[in-house]
């Protein structure tokens, strides 16, 4: 086999992983998929990210963490 199409295998796994996680558990934070599935919040990002272009998952909420809600009530608006 080569190094391509173990990459390709590897990357069939954990799409397989991820959407028979959110099968099971329903909507989750990426930080809670990434826990379920051994992996940083980082990387269950990327992955996410990914399957939104395939149109395998979507995202329904983005929020603003707190370091940008501070940074925001500091811009002057107008």
């Amino acid at each position: 086999m080569s190094r391509g199409h173990g990459m390709i295998d590897w990357w069939k796994e954990t799409d397989s992983a991820i959407l028979e996680c959110l099968r099971r558990h329903g909507a989750m934070s990426p930080a809670a998929l990434g826990r379920h599935l051994g992996m940083s919040e980082g990387e269950a990002t990327a992955f996410l990210a990914m399957l939104v272009r395939e149109g395998k998952v979507s995202i329904r909420l983005v929020e603003l963490n707190t370091v940008s809600q501070e940074a925001a009530r500091r811009c002057p608006t107008g």
